[in-house]
């Protein structure tokens, strides 16, 4: 399921032409070793069972981190590239291949400061609610 999940919200924000002029096709799972700022990572978090009337589904957290390079505009880079992020999911009707996706929420935005001074990140967490569209017996 988080793989589904995954698809949608990276197709969700590589569609934003706004987000890629910041962030240029930088949106990773896994971000390789050798790392140009600023970048997006996606995915992780967890998920518990759903039950909506019928239909079963999953209450899931989904993380986003963008991670930006220090420097004298401080937090500004980070913080337009996660309102560009927030357009792209908080409240929109996704599409999944194979469930309903139900429901995309911003819950929580956290700001930190990396100790060695190497980038700033900001951690976007949602919640997105999936119902299955067939019923199992």
């Amino acid at each position: 399921m988080e793989f589904e999940i995954q698809k949608v919200v990276y197709n969700a924000l590589s569609s934003n032409t706004t987000l890629m002029g910041l962030v240029g096709n930088r949106i990773y799972d896994e971000p390789p070793t050798n790392l140009i700022y600023p970048y997006v990572v996606i995915g992780g978090g967890g998920s518990i069972p759903h039950l909506r009337h019928e239909y079963d589904g999953t209450n899931n957290l989904f993380l986003i981190t963008i991670f930006t390079e220090p420097g004298s505009l401080g937090f500004y880079p980070a913080l337009t590239i996660a309102s560009q992020i927030k357009s792209s999911l908080h409240l929109k009707r996704l599409t999944m291949l194979n469930d309903k996706l139900v429901n995309v929420i911003a819950k929580e935005e956290s700001v930190d400061r990396e100790r060695d001074g190497e980038y700033r990140n900001i951690d976007l967490r949602y919640r997105i609610i999936v119902e299955k569209t067939e019923k199992e017996a």
